[in-house]
């Protein structure tokens, strides 16, 4: 394709919003269309179609939004990542057209609204066509544009090391080149060069470099990286731009709508507003006037619905008082359009019953305690700018606030709320801003001075409002929740603000600081961490009070009822109630305990609640306070779901982080000595090995060090909370190699503060990362049903050389295979579409799979179908698979056994088709188990997603993380040298797939053997192989020996086919069935499943490895016992001895009582020494299961011996002999004579006492 020509296209799909099904079906049918568009432009144009769908309604299904960025992300990786130039500049040129395109619909668009007005005050009618225009689908998408094309392609483009590479190569650029050379690479047409280089303000000769270093000087020493970046950005713009022109010439334009449109164009992405007078009213109070308009869909067809609705007195005040009446936050006003289709029929009486202005006008004063925050930030901008920049109002005063109750001993939470009273205070506060400044320091020395100064009035504030007492009373009663709502709007600001502002107040940009990790240098990690999880759960638990009372529109009598919003705002106001009666009479700290589950993921839950099914009257009723349990009850069912979704939610916290935390572990992170050193990769690793003191030193110098600033990624806010939820400190939150930071480098800094030791853990960490030869796991945390954290299991963030590269050989294998296994059902379904009768080619058959022949032939026909695109998703689940491969062999199955049964194979069409079903329900298994060996091999616990491993992610997860490993670690891991050559992964797949083959024949073997003896083992085990009838149980455990031998990870062709014959072997002797027999029977192995333990596989097999060792040991015991004593009788009667010599009297004779205990002894002894010949007896082996099930102790065995022996008077009687008894010992016969009694009561022992929950060995 010639440099300047643009391929027309046309758009021929729809939207999402024309879909019908479930969540799942929708995105499925979003990802085939998505799929089936040939058309770059096309796909764009469909990508933010989508996205501005779904980024304008509510409540949106997971799945449905992860949708979106699966085609985001399939369409970067494929045009842009995996592209050539011809590809990136097709891409962009489709994009400027597209954007182009849009551009001409927001100004037709503008000029149609602005014909509806009237002429009276022009400017107005500008202003209001111009804001619907910006509310219009086509406006809507500007926004989405410059979110996928703008932001995500151009972040693609420039940041993918092998594009700026080639691109770098095939330039020619070096030291020697000039600007013109510039302008040539950057794509700028001929005409144009003179141009953009007066933009540049560079003349043709102009040295490349020395104009790059001079602009930008932060990349004097790496200004090919900063050149590259350019270079790509330039040649983007210059192909969308050539998109946007050929747009212009395309139809007949007058030149004025040229002209807007030109203006249009080149706004997207852009800041600014053709009224920004109006565009600052939209930014402070109309937010939420916009998301009305999307949340019901608007579109150019309901526009007469909305301006016959148009109040011209609310438009002209909104905008009039823009400055001053909504500087306080987001209180919206319900404007007369926003309503659903839901509540329309609802009457006006009905409507009228939703009055709640009296909660409202409250709410309104409240608002009033920032009305003079207008002024002061008017008297006081140029003064606290140094501490606070930006605009965002709110933000400055809850700044004010917490200094006031930091540094002023009469301010306190009770009378915070007539601050707005205080000039004086406000004086002081812009005075402390001076003298303590932050974004305006300009020295380091002045920095940490003002941050500490902060630190101390932020914890000091904290203090205070951590120990205000929520006022007593019923908050269900409305004037108990006015009385207060000014203070709790205040508060509720606070957390707002703080969390959401935080950073952005103490970083110091010139400097190179950030916000967070200086207040936890400075304050102390766990101060700092303690603060966060505070603020960040005051937040929560404010959360239902922010979107039931504080931004809850106001409805005049006789308004039109605002529907969509009711349901959230009865939700939310409900559950404030809740929350605030729990934390009445309590201080804040104790009231966050008594809310628990209400409101620690309360944010979640007032974001995501779904409250459509929600019985209008019942709604009504609530907001009027007409009916307090109507409500409840509905809620119940919603709040639970909803619970369970945000734990879940919470519960990915750790795995999320660590996922970023080891995905930005790329170049710059452990190489960003680069700018200095100049040098390769492997010497910047040197240098990190050799100069660990540098690296100390380094990362304390300044807090937003490389090495603080990655590791912060990992202990972002939610999990700084969930450590301290769970009262884990961020040292004991990282194990390397099985060991924590304390126990392997406390020593060492044993002389360093905590947060100084900390820092020096961290670049240890690092270090190891960057050595390549650690395991390194980081504590999860979790959540359960009542809110309450604990601490949960090491995930593995980095793994050793070895284990990444073995990982990475196993990759390219599992590729191979999955290309093979894909392959195979494709030559199937090329068979089947050769069956449609009327379809004359194969593009045509494939339209029509799922609509000819029976029901069974369209089931298994899009089984299989389904089954091939989810083996081709990149990002679908080994679950997911599965059962599409699962689904498949079911429909063939049906099919097959349908047709065969009851026609045979009858035409040509019906025998393939046949044939076909009885080769893909054939297949599916040996498929399934190629699949599933494909999976062992790349099993590890390495995070590769969120709530994934290497074990159950998808392949696009498993891919980034080598990827990443790949791209920024290979000087250490190696992975491009140690890739296994084609020959090799042939072979390795080959392997793999004959012993798959010879796995499937096995499990059919045992399948058909144990179908002989009458049973169904499918049917035994689809109860996750726990079962309460004995027989089946027993069967289930030694079918399963069986396969753990079949799946052994060092199993190879031979030990499976000797494998083979054993089985064979036992099943024609018949000792298999003869175990089952037995293991059936056995007391100890029924009373387990009696007691409804759910006894399976692993748990029985524990029992199983633990007596083998058990009686091994006891037997050895005996064997070292009999060793030992030789003379055996002699060693058991010492104390018989002693006894006798005692109650014979004289001058040798014993203290009586001190020969009874030489008698027990004696008892002792010998009851000891039969127990373990009871033990080891394989015909009492039951006893030493039941000991390692902890049914038994050894101590009951032995105590039931000893009753027996005495009972039969052994070393009473008065023919005792010697000999006589260490014969009965040998032999057996002591033995014998007690173990009928002794069985009995064991026996009464076990049925007694339950089995514990866990299974360890006892003896």
């Amino acid at each position: 394709m010639k440099e300047n020509e643009v391929i027309e296209e046309k758009n021929l799909y729809g939207g999402p919003e024309e879909f019908l099904g479930s969540p799942q079906e929708k995105a499925q049918k979003i990802y085939d269309i998505y799929n089936s568009i040939d058309s770059i432009k096309d796909k764009i144009d469909f990508i933010i179609r989508v996205d501005t769908y779904y980024q304008n309604i509510d409540d949106v299904p997971d799945v449905e939004m992860n949708v979106v960025d699966r085609i985001k992300n399939q369409f970067k990786d494929q045009y842009i990542i995996k592209g050539n130039e011809d590809t990136h500049r097709e891409v962009y040129q489709a994009a400027g057209r597209i954007m182009s395109e849009n551009a001409e619909q927001v100004v037709k668009s503008t000029n149609i609204y602005t014909s509806i007005f009237n002429d009276d005050e022009e400017e107005l009618k500008q202003q209001k066509a111009h804001y619907l225009a910006e509310n219009s689908s086509a406006g809507l998408k500007n926004g989405n544009m410059k979110g996928f094309i703008v932001l995500e392609l151009n972040d693609a483009y420039r940041n993918t090391q092998s594009i700026r590479d080639k691109m770098w190569e095939d330039s020619g650029l070096n030291e020697n080149s000039t600007m013109e050379d510039y302008a040539r690479v950057c794509r700028i047409p001929d005409s144009e060069v003179q141009s953009f280089l007066d933009k540049c303000k560079a003349e043709r000769n102009t040295n490349l470099y020395a104009f790059f270093r001079e602009e930008h000087p932060a990349y004097a020493e790496n200004i090919v990286y900063k050149i590259q970046e350019e270079i790509l950005v330039q040649r983007a713009y210059q192909w969308q731009v050539q998109g946007h022109k050929f747009n212009l010439a395309q139809t007949e334009k007058t030149e004025d709508v040229k002209a807007a449109v030109d203006t249009e164009f080149y706004s997207i992405g852009k800041e600014g507003n053709k009224h920004p007078q109006f565009n600052a009213w939209i930014n402070i109070s109309g937010n939420a006037m916009g998301m009305e308009f999307r949340n019901q869909g608007f579109n150019d067809n309901k526009k007469d619905f909305i301006y016959n609705d148009i109040n011209k007195y609310d438009f002209q005040e909104n905008i009039k008082e823009s400055s001053e009446k909504r500087i306080g936050g987001s209180t919206q006003k319900a404007y007369p359009w926003a309503f659903t289709d839901r509540y329309t029929d609802l009457s006006l009486k009905q409507q009228n019953e939703f009055n709640h202005d009296t909660n409202w006008n409250v709410t309104k004063k409240a608002e009033n305690a920032h009305r003079s925050a207008a002024r002061f930030l008017k008297l006081y901008s140029n003064r606290y700018s140094k501490v606070m920049d930006g605009n965002r109002s709110t933000s400055h005063f809850m700044l004010f606030t917490m200094w006031a109750l930091g540094t002023q001993s009469d301010i306190t939470v009770e009378n915070m709320e007539h601050l707005d009273t205080r000039m004086d205070l406000m004086d002081r506060f812009a005075k402390f801003c001076e003298d303590y400044p932050t974004i305006g320091a300009t020295t380091e020395q002045q920095y940490t001075a003002s941050v500490k100064k902060w630190g101390e009035v932020i914890l000091r504030a904290t203090e205070k409002v951590k120990n205000y007492k929520m006022p007593e009373g019923d908050y269900s009663d409305p004037e108990v929740m006015n009385k207060y709502i000014r203070r709790n709007y205040l508060i509720n600001h606070m957390c707002v603000d703080f969390m959401q502002d935080k950073n952005r107040i103490f970083e110091n940009k010139d400097l190179g600081v950030n916000g967070n990790q200086v207040m936890e240098e400075h304050m102390g990690g766990r101060n700092w961490d303690e603060t966060l999880s505070f603020w960040t759960k005051l937040q929560d638990t404010y959360a239902f009070f922010d979107t039931g009372y504080e931004k809850c529109p106001p409805l005049n009598q006789g308004s039109q009822f605002f529907g969509s919003a009711a349901p959230k705002i009865a939700c939310n106001r409900d559950i404030a109630i809740d929350v605030f009666n729990r934390m009445a009479g309590k201080t804040i700290t104790e009231g966050i305990e008594a809310a628990g589950i209400v409101c620690v993921f309360g944010m979640n839950t007032a974001i995501k609640m779904d409250c459509s099914s929600l019985d209008e009257r019942t709604v009504l009723k609530s907001l009027n306070r007409k009916d307090k349990n109507g409500l409840k009850k509905q809620l119940g069912k919603i709040l639970i779901k909803t619970y369970k979704e945000s734990i879940n939610s919470a519960n990915e916290t750790v795995s999320s982080n660590a996922k970023n935390f080891f995905n930005n572990l790329e170049y710059d992170a452990l190489m960003n000595q680069v700018k200095s050193l100049q040098d390769t990769k492997q010497a910047t690793l040197d240098f990190l090995n050799s100069k660990e003191k540098y690296n100390i030193n380094e990362s304390m110098k300044t807090p937003s060090g490389w090495i603080s600033g990655k590791m912060n990624q990992l202990f972002g806010d939610n999990y700084r909370t969930a450590l301290v939820d769970a009262d884990i400190r961020k040292e004991e939150a990282f194990l390397i190699n099985g060991k924590s930071p304390e126990t392997l480098w406390g020593k060492k800094y044993q002389g360093l503060d905590e947060n100084l030791k900390w820092k020096c853990y961290q670049v240890e960490i690092m270090k190891k990362i960057a050595e390549g030869n650690s395991d390194i796991k980081v504590r999860d945390v979790t959540y359960g049903m009542n809110g309450k954290a604990k601490p949960g299991r090491f995930l593995s963030v980095v793994k050793k050389v070895p284990e990444i590269q073995r990982l990475n050989g196993a990759f390219e294998v599992y590729k191979k295979g999955m290309k093979d296994i894909t392959g195979e059902l494709k030559k199937i379904k090329t068979q089947l579409l050769q069956t449609h009768p009327d379809a004359e080619t194969l593009e045509k058959a494939e339209q029509e799979i799922g609509k000819v022949g029976t029901r069974l032939f369209q089931n298994m026909e899009t089984t299989l179908n389904e089954s091939i695109k989810t083996l081709e998703d990149e990002y679908t689940t080994p679950e997911e698979i599965r059962k599409s491969l699962l689904a498949y062999k079911k429909a063939a199955d049906n099919y097959y056994k349908e047709r065969y049964s009851r026609f045979g194979k009858r035409d040509d069409r019906g025998r393939i088709r046949l044939e076909q079903a009885d080769n893909g329900r054939k297949a599916a298994p040996n498929l399934l188990k190629i699949y599933d060996d494909l999976r062992m091999g790349l099993k590890s616990d390495m995070i590769c997603g969120d709530s994934h491993t290497f074990a159950n992610g998808s392949e696009k997860e498993i891919e980034l993380i080598l990827r990443h490993y790949g791209d920024g670690l290979e000087s250490v891991y190696h992975l491009n040298e140690t890739k296994p050559s084609e020959n090799e992964i042939d072979a390795s797949y080959n392997n793999l797939k004959i012993m798959s083959t010879q796995k499937v024949t096995i499990s059919n073997l045992i399948s058909s053997k144990v179908e002989s003896m009458g049973k169904d083992l499918t049917k035994i085990t689809q109860n996750s192989k726990k079962t309460d009838e004995p027989y089946d149980a027993a069967l289930t455990f030694y079918t399963d020996i069986f396969i753990e031998k079949m799946d052994a990870p060092d199993a190879d062709q031979n030990t499976l086919q000797q494998l083979q014959t054993e089985i064979e072997n036992q099943f024609r002797d018949g000792s298999f069935e003869k175990k089952v027999e037995r293991l059936s029977k056995n007391s100890l192995f029924k009373e387990l499943l009696k007691q409804g333990r759910g006894l399976n596989f692993k748990e029985w097999k524990k029992i199983e490895t633990n007596t083998d060792k058990a009686v091994t040991a006891i037997q050895n015991n005996i064997n070292e016992t009999m060793t030992e004593y030789p003379d055996i009788a002699g060693y058991i009667m010492e104390g018989r001895n002693a006894a006798n010599a005692a109650n014979a009297g004289g001058v040798n004779a014993a203290d009586p009582e001190a020969a009874a205990r030489k008698m027990e002894e004696s008892y002792k002894r010998l009851g000891e020494l039969v127990s373990k010949q009871l033990l080891a007896d394989p015909s009492n082996r039951v006893l030493v299961q039941a000991i390692e099930a902890g049914k038994l102790k050894f101590e009951d065995v032995q105590k039931n011996v000893i009753e027996s022996l005495k009972k039969q008077k052994t070393l009473h009687g008065k023919n005792f002999n010697k000999e006589r008894l260490a014969e009965k010992i040998r032999n057996g016969n002591l033995k014998k004579k007690v173990k009928e009694s002794v069985l009995e009561k064991t026996k009464e022992t076990v049925k007694r006492r339950p089995a514990p929950a866990r299974i360890s060995p006892k003896l």
